[in-house]
């Protein structure tokens, strides 16, 4: 999206960026084991869980205070 969308650059972000703390990349699950499955699962929540907090924030007005406690901070 970044190559396509040079303009949108600094606006893309991958779900990772939304975990607490690195590793911020979330792996294909597939073909692996039950236990690489639930922890993907884990992290999808995490990250899913941070970017609600990130967004409900901003359409409260108050997206730069989630910013500074680390929702999104990549």
């Amino acid at each position: 999206l970044r190559r396509e969308f040079p303009a949108a650059a600094s606006r893309v972000r991958l779900l990772g960026d939304f975990l607490p703390g690195p590793p911020h990349r979330i792996l294909d699950p597939w073909g692996q084991s039950e236990a690489v499955f639930e922890e993907t699962f884990i992290r999808i929540v995490s990250a899913t869980a941070r970017l609600r907090a990130l967004i409900a924030a901003s359409a409260a007005g108050e997206a730069s205070a989630v910013e500074r406690n680390g929702a999104a901070t990549r």
